[in-house]
């Protein structure tokens, strides 16, 4: 597992993640800042949460131009951003110092490779006095990191079900506003365009893995060629043989194999055994 520095985000975006709505400037050299779109701000509880499962909450989307932390308050925040990642990715997000020091404390979490939605978080302001964050201002930062081999799984959490638990936490008045939020117009409008973002970057998901396996493979390949000038067909088969597990993992990442992680092992056994069948008589095959 490596993480992504900025170059590799900017190359990756729309292939093997998607950040929407996107801003080149928010990408930094070891990620991508992501900004606050909903602020629900929780009371100050004075009664044991089972007097009061539904208590009263404030809401903020920021059309102040900023979002407000009460002291000493914690607030559920919902990201601007709506992200997806491939099953090659996974991210993982940290607290941005500068907040910190200001006394404004998120929990950090990771983002499961093929996640697709919003992100769910929760601020605490442990300091004597209001703070604000700008509309447009950053206030976390999520790492991207690539997988050695891709997740077939499923995410272990989605948006709804994100939703459900907060509900379950905070009280039927939480999920209410957050399904209110997801589902208004202009969070549907902003999905329409996000779902067809998400769509392409599907059909690419594969392109910069195979990309990658297959100059592995050409190396391999190039790396075989004196030995094939010298024993014709013998150097073919074991070119073939060297080669075949990075053909097999071309074609699972490029979604042609629908198996598990061991097809490599299968498709480059297969090709080593014809590769064997195909060397014929090697020994008595000297080219001049």
């Amino acid at each position: 597992m490596s993480a992504l520095g900025q170059r590799d985000l900017f190359a990756l975006h729309g292939r093997q993640f998607v950040i929407h709505p996107c801003e080149p400037n928010l990408f930094t050299p070891l990620g991508y800042d992501l900004r606050i779109g909903h602020q629900i701000i929780l009371p100050n509880r004075t009664k044991s949460p089972d007097e009061d499962l539904n208590p009263p909450i404030h809401v903020n989307n920021g059309e102040s131009g900023s979002f407000v932390f009460p002291p000493q308050s914690t607030s559920i925040i919902v990201t601007k951003e709506r992200v997806w990642l491939s099953r090659h990715l996974m991210g993982s997000i940290h607290a941005r110092g500068s907040l910190a020091l200001r006394g404004l404390f998120i929990n950090a979490t990771t983002v499961d490779p093929n996640w697709d939605g919003k992100m769910f978080m929760r601020v605490f302001n442990s300091s004597p006095k209001e703070e604000r964050i700008a509309a447009d201002e950053a206030f976390c930062t999520m790492a991207l990191y690539t997988l050695r081999s891709p997740s077939l799984e499923p995410p272990q959490t989605n948006p709804s079900r994100a939703i459900d638990n907060l509900k379950e936490i905070y009280g039927e008045a939480i999920g209410s506003s957050l399904y209110s939020h997801a589902n208004s117009k202009e969070a549907s409008q902003e999905r329409v365009r996000g779902d067809e973002l998400v769509h392409l970057g599907k059909l690419h998901s594969a392109k910069p893995m195979v990309y990658r396996r297959a100059s592995e493979t050409a190396y391999s390949i190039k790396s075989m060629a004196p030995v094939r000038t010298r024993y014709g067909k013998f150097g073919l088969a074991t070119t073939t043989a060297i080669a075949a597990p990075y053909v097999g993992d071309l074609l699972l990442d490029g979604g042609l194999l629908s198996l598990t992680s061991t097809a490599p092992l299968y498709v480059g056994l297969s090709l080593a055994v014809f590769g064997l069948f195909y060397m014929g008589d090697f020994f008595e095959y000297r080219p001049k």
